[in-house]
């Protein structure tokens, strides 16, 4: 199914704790009009830059990783490396020490990426699967910051069973397939499992499912191959395996646009 002119994918992957790996799932949406050139997206950022706001990454051929989403002619789908990438925090149900290990794995996906994450700082917003990526009331008229928080099965339903997290981000195609990128994100955190890992003495393994889901958010998908952290199931891996770090790499060289 293709999106059209104004609609978001919501891609969404997820990662499982035990033995069970479980499939990621993909949901169509519209995107609010914000009065853009009449076509529902909002303008170009103040803070876009008419060049990267930070250095690239050297992508280096290290192993294998594999792209949420590719665009005709095998571009993967990214996030624009000329704007930062906002994301804000639900810390309502957030575990104790579990902050300073989300900056930490924002700080690693931001440097083996190439992009600039900035925090918003808190939000009050719930986890939603089917959330809107323009939110002007709460926001205003820019694509929604990526949404990070934390939750269980009985608040969150895809944290059920053995899934650690879940964490995607949407596609707009303004021009069609070939102009796609990556707009806005969520990450849902599994509150037992971070707080169990930490409880015992596994915050590096608490703070690795939070790379993992980030690396959904900037466009990675599940790859089977056990010696990378993208592998669907947590098997005590504390850091991003080298066909993580190219993948990350890649996705760290997208277009920078000027048109929303």
């Amino acid at each position: 199914m293709t999106p059209s002119s104004r609609t978001a994918t919501a891609l969404t992957s997820v990662l499982a704790v035990a033995v069970a790996g479980v499939c990621g799932s993909v949901i169509l949406r519209q995107v609010h009009d914000s009065g853009s050139a009449g076509l529902g997206y909002p303008p170009v950022p103040a803070d876009a830059r008419p060049g990267r706001v930070l250095a690239p990454v050297a992508v280096v051929s290290s192993g294998p990783y594999l792209a949420e989403h590719v665009l005709p002619g095998g571009v993967p789908a990214t996030y624009d490396p000329c704007r930062p990438v906002h994301y804000v925090v639900n810390s309502s149900a957030m575990p104790e020490g579990a902050g300073a290990l989300l900056a930490d794995a924002v700080a690693a996906v931001s440097v083996a990426t190439g992009l600039a994450l900035v925090d918003d700082g808190s939000t009050d917003e719930p986890l939603d699967p089917h959330r809107d990526v323009v939110q002007h009331e709460r926001y205003g008229n820019r694509w929604a910051p990526v949404l990070i928080g934390f939750s269980d099965a009985r608040g969150y339903p895809a944290l059920g069973g053995d899934v650690a997290g879940v964490g995607g981000s949407s596609l707009v195609q303004p021009r069609g397939p070939a102009s796609g990128r990556l707009v806005s994100g969520q990450v849902a955190l599994d509150v037992d499992v971070l707080t169990d890992l930490v409880a015992r003495g596994h915050a590096d393994q608490a703070r690795a499912i939070m790379m993992h889901e980030l690396g959904h958010v900037v466009g990675l998908d599940h790859v089977q191959d056990q010696a990378q952290l993208m592998y669907p199931r947590n098997r005590g891996l504390t850091s991003f395996g080298p066909g993580d770090l190219e993948g990350l790499a890649v996705l760290g060289h997208g277009v920078c646009h000027t048109d929303t």
